[in-house]
């Protein structure tokens, strides 16, 4: 059976989960291969929990997927990706931008906020990588465009989407406006992520 590469974008509304999702699927599409995108649970309103599902592949069937499925989890918030850690595959790459974004109910003290996510997040996932993507974005003038910082990370575990489709991808979904912002934003996520990846590289060696 031919693969299908499964990814999740998890965040709360807000972080620009929504456009990273539609950016994915166009550079997916624009390499030729067969694309399917759900926003399947939560809402994109500010605050609520929002989780997208692309999948690209030579052909896909269905737009969604299951427990332990996915290839890649792109996570904008601790919380979140403590939620839909289960949704990755045993070999599944979780990318997550350390941000801290209280949900209503530790807002107001009637659950708590946990502590130990990350250790949990480590234990879960053997292929677990952390970063501040807010922090990054902020640096560039706006926190805003870390949701597509995020997919510059991503890009570079990517290989099969070439880095001029990225960019050709960016223009057909970004504002003319906010486009160059948006260019560095990947740009420096792609930088990142070859950090990253390097850096993994050596620890396994």
């Amino acid at each position: 059976m031919p693969k299908v590469t499964n990814i999740a974008l998890a965040g709360v509304g807000g972080q620009g989960i929504i456009l990273a999702g539609n950016l994915l699927a166009q550079a997916a599409a624009l390499s030729g291969y067969d694309v399917k995108l759900a926003e399947v649970h939560g809402m994109a309103q500010r605050g609520g929990s929002v989780i997208t599902q692309v999948r690209f592949g030579e052909k896909v069937y269905s737009p969604t997927f299951g427990k332990g499925s996915a290839d890649y989890l792109v996570a904008f918030e601790r919380l979140e990706a403590l939620r839909h850690q289960d949704i990755l595959a045993d070999d599944g790459v979780l990318l997550l931008s350390d941000t801290i974004i209280q949900p209503i109910t530790t807002a107001t003290g009637s659950a708590p906020y946990p502590r130990d996510i990350l250790d949990r997040l480590k234990k879960k996932c053997p292929r677990f990588y952390s970063f501040s993507a807010e922090y990054k974005a902020e640096k560039l003038g706006n926190p805003k465009v870390a949701n597509v910082l995020m997919l510059g990370v991503l890009s570079i575990f990517l290989e099969e989407i070439l880095e001029a489709v990225w960019e050709e991808a960016l223009e057909l979904v970004v504002p003319p406006k906010h486009l160059e912002l948006n260019r560095l934003a990947f740009a420096e996520g792609r930088a990142l992520g070859n950090q990253l990846a390097h850096s993994q590289k050596v620890n396994s060696n």
